[in-house]
């Protein structure tokens, strides 16, 4: 009889043991980031990084627009919002009236490449002759050294994406863009539509996109500050600061009032892999 109630006893220990690791999976703090589609691919890569190294975090990446990112973050959607711009004073009044308490950091910038069609022969612009091109007053390639051939002018929504608003503040200086510019819905768009023509647009150094610029046609245009200039050096992937003169800002934002230890150490590891 005894025996018979000790291994019951034993059984049940060993089962309430087996039980504790799907509880325990359970308990996992979840982060859910949203935010700009082109910090994805870097935010998907250094996630999984960080989560070796703190199994008790889980972490999603939705990347979308940074316009979006906001009101994810706003709506208590997300944990963390990536976004390509500082968030503006109605943005951060509309999260504090939601109860949020926001905290911040700026971890790293992101180029953004001029790209357009390999067969085209223009390889450097001046940052005068870009912002000419991206307003409609130089409209064929003849007219800075390149073929006679018009120049179809893409660009990013704005003020949906942080890259669409960031390239109009630094190199139109504010001004808008050609009234017959084309809006990319995504940068392999970008991609495609300059292998098929003597189109000109932008994409991020972050992006998988940026590596396969060449097999698919396309190259990168160096920028100079004037005539006289070399040519800016465009890094790959995140950098510390923004010595090249197209490059988005990354912002994190995230509720400092939150309990989820995860949030700020990811904030805390992506930081630091920029520096």
């Amino acid at each position: 009889m005894k025996r018979a109630i000790i291994l019951v006893v034993v059984a049940i220990f060993f089962g309430l043991v087996s039980l504790a690791g799907p509880v325990k999976a359970q308990e996992k703090k979840a982060v859910r980031v949203v935010g700009a589609g082109l910090l994805s691919e870097w935010l998907q890569d250094n996630s999984e990084q960080y989560m070796k190294g703190s199994p008790a975090c889980s972490i999603t990446i939705s990347g979308s627009t940074t316009a979006l990112g906001v009101q994810r973050l706003i709506e208590g959607n997300a944990e963390l919002g990536a976004l390509t711009r500082a968030m503006t004073a109605e943005e951060v009044k509309k999260a504090e009236a939601q109860g949020l308490s926001l905290g911040s950091k700026l971890v790293g910038y992101v180029g953004l490449a001029v790209v357009t069609n390999s067969k085209n022969s223009v390889s450097t612009l001046t940052m005068e002759q870009l912002a000419k091109i991206f307003k409609g007053e130089i409209t064929n390639w003849s007219q800075v050294g390149g073929p006679n051939e018009p120049i179809k002018v893409t660009v990013r929504a704005v003020p949906e994406t942080g890259a669409g608003v960031l390239f109009q503040e630094k190199v139109l200086k504010g001004e808008p863009y050609a009234k017959d510019a084309t809006v990319m819905a995504s940068y392999n768009t970008t991609a495609t539509v300059c292998a098929k023509s003597f189109a000109i647009g932008y994409i991020p150094t972050t992006t998988s996109y940026f590596d396969k610029l060449e097999e698919r046609g396309v190259k990168i245009i160096k920028i100079r500050q004037d005539a006289n200039s070399v040519p800016f050096q465009l890094a790959k992937g995140m950098s510390s600061e923004a010595s090249y003169p197209i490059s988005v800002g990354v912002h994190l934002y995230w509720n400092a009032k939150s309990e989820n230890p995860c949030t700020k150490g990811l904030v805390d590891f992506l930081h630091k892999q920029t520096q």
